[in-house]
């Protein structure tokens, strides 16, 4: 995965947990008028004035319309209060909850490499519980960017091949290869 620089990046929108943007409804092509890609075409906004939908379902946090709603990103401060107080706690990699999903302009991103990029990190293997160090059978890493992975090992070593080649394209000391310790709330990630 990559840190992105806050100020190096324009959020297009976020959500208050899995956003379920790889699912369609929120495609759409950059030629669409109303389109903005992740949030929807045009996005169903969350507001304050809409936090609470059909009586019960936290807008942005559930699938209260189909699915989860994203939110602007002047909101995300309010956003961000109401996953602290209200969102799910993460319970183990792969179980889809306790953490959002912020949707960035990738034309941006691309415009603004190298500066956009703050770090690159992988996931300590084992780090998610009992899994021994095993691949969890729900985790996306068979898929992670195209490239089969049995294990988190060879995980880790796509995510050091990956910055290998940014670091020698834009510069060694460019952004460091960090590990993200799961269990470690503290201090969640550490030099590789």
């Amino acid at each position: 995965g990559v840190v992105l620089r806050r100020d190096a990046v324009g959020i297009s929108c976020a959500y208050g947990a899995d956003g379920a943007i790889d699912y369609g409804g929120t495609v759409c092509s950059k030629g669409e008028p109303q389109c903005l890609p992740g949030c929807g075409s045009p996005p169903a906004w969350c507001s304050r004035d809409t936090l609470i939908r059909h009586g019960w379902c936290r807008c942005g946090f559930a699938w209260c319309d189909g699915r989860p709603n994203p939110w602007r990103p002047q909101d995300l401060p309010f956003l961000l209060e109401q996953q602290a107080r209200y969102g799910e706690d993460f319970t183990e990699f792969g179980k889809y909850t306790g953490y959002n999903e912020v949707v960035v302009n990738s034309d941006e991103w691309r415009a603004r490499l190298p500066e956009v990029v703050e770090a690159f990190f992988y996931v300590a293997c084992g780090s998610w519980g009992s899994d021994s160090g095993q691949t969890p059978a729900s985790s996306q890493l068979p898929a992670i960017a195209g490239t089969s992975h049995s294990s988190c090992a060879s995980a880790e070593a796509y995510a050091r091949q990956a910055h290998a080649a940014y670091s020698q394209r834009y510069g060694a000391g460019t952004a460091p290869l960090l590990v993200l310790r799961l269990g470690n709330w503290e201090e969640p990630f550490a030099q590789a």
